[in-house]
């Protein structure tokens, strides 16, 4: 019933963004919330969400989820960084970057690739 309110989450999964589609992460449609969320907890902590990649897949999957979340936290930062380097005149370039950059951190884990995408997109 995640679903029902957390209707962008289901969009990223399926790949679609606000101003367009793009690919759709690969649980998408084969994985339910709560086989990554834990319902009882009102916080979960990153190593509990690695736990869980690596209950489904294989101990590996432990690692690569802090990989996988330092991969986007670089791209984030180039990305901010990339910000504050544009002149006032930039043709609508940061509000662009910004807006790729929301989406992103909204995103994050529910398409992992989707996040990376949008926060290397070189096309500003």
């Amino acid at each position: 019933q995640c679903d029902t309110c957390h209707t962008d989450i289901v969009d990223f999964m399926n790949g679609k963004l606000p101003d367009g589609n793009a690919g759709a992460d690969p649980h998408a449609g084969r994985v339910a919330c709560v086989d990554c969320h834990a319902t009882d907890l009102a916080k979960q902590l990153p190593h509990q969400y690695a736990e869980k990649c690596a209950d489904c897949h294989n101990p590996r999957y432990y690692g690569l989820y802090f990989d996988w979340q330092k991969s986007i936290a670089r791209d984030l930062k180039s990305r901010l960084s990339l910000i504050k380097g544009l002149e006032g005149n930039d043709n609508g370039q940061r509000e662009r970057i910004t807006s790729k950059i929301n989406v992103a951190e909204k995103i994050g884990f529910h398409n992992i690739q989707l996040s990376r995408k949008l926060l290397e997109d070189k096309s500003q």
